[in-house]
């Protein structure tokens, strides 16, 4: 639960660097709560594609933290 609170703040200071793809899995399985098998079904997309964008994006939120700090320079 902590690591999802994570993803979500660091995806409202980010999200502008994500491509409209990675937004809407991220806000589906974030926000919506919808399994990967929903995604994958409402997309019209392999689970595989889902979960494999849904990993690219937590790695680029964290990249993106790791070189900007937003999110730690708030909490300050």
């Amino acid at each position: 639960m902590e690591e999802r609170m994570y993803l979500i703040d660091l995806y409202d200071y980010y999200q502008c660097l994500l491509t409209e793809k990675q937004r809407d899995y991220f806000e589906l399985y974030y926000f919506d709560n919808l399994t990967m098998d929903e995604i994958a079904e409402e997309q019209s997309v392999s689970k595989n594609a889902v979960s494999k964008s849904l990993m690219e994006v937590k790695d680029k939120l964290e990249e993106y933290e790791k070189a900007c700090d937003l999110y730690i320079k708030a909490a300050n």
